[in-house]
């Protein structure tokens, strides 16, 4: 008996699918991105890991308009993309990429970038970034600040830390 069940576990692992575990290029999505320019780029939405001359390459693909009609740029769009681009293994870690475009004030203009601003009190989403390891927080604002300037953020837990703001309701935390 022992020995027929170890013929069938065989036979299984035989005919099994073959995954590959190893990858040529690894690419890691980022969960919100709000680009400056018109045209967005591969390098807007993730970290691309891999040789120097597949990385440029990749980072450079322009995204066509028609992916980012719902704002979310997934797994499986990004893959159709770089299988044009690329025959290497490619790997892609997280689901999806929101895009959001810079929002319109009042009067009908573009805001600049100075005009996004966080308020004493603001609920935001902290981005902490750690060597391309990446994890978001709730956070409350201590002091007011718009983009690009620091601002200090109260974790749970009441631990307080500095980031600079980086998009509406946004604050980003290199450590």
């Amino acid at each position: 008996m022992n020995r027929v069940v170890r013929l069938i576990a065989l036979c299984i692992l035989l005919s099994w699918p073959i995954h590959p575990v190893w990858a040529d290029v690894v690419i890691y999505l980022k969960s919100q991105v709000t680009p400056n320019s018109a045209t967005i780029k591969v390098k807007h939405l993730a970290i691309v890991d891999g040789s120097p001359e597949t990385g440029k390459k990749i980072r450079d693909i322009v995204i066509d308009d028609t992916l980012l009609s719902d704002g979310l740029i997934d797994r499986a769009e990004l893959l159709s993309v770089l299988r044009t681009v690329t025959d290497e293994n490619v790997i892609i870690y997280g689901s999806a990429t929101r895009v959001t475009t810079a929002s319109k004030s009042l009067t009908g203009k573009i805001d600049q970038p100075g005009d996004i601003r966080v308020n004493r009190g603001d609920m935001v989403t902290v981005i902490l970034n750690n060597g391309g390891i990446i994890i978001e927080t709730r956070g409350k604002v201590v002091n007011p600040g718009t983009r690009g300037q620091r601002v200090e953020v109260e974790l749970q837990g009441k631990k307080r830390i500095h980031g600079k703001v980086s998009g509406p309701g946004m604050v980003e935390v290199a450590l």
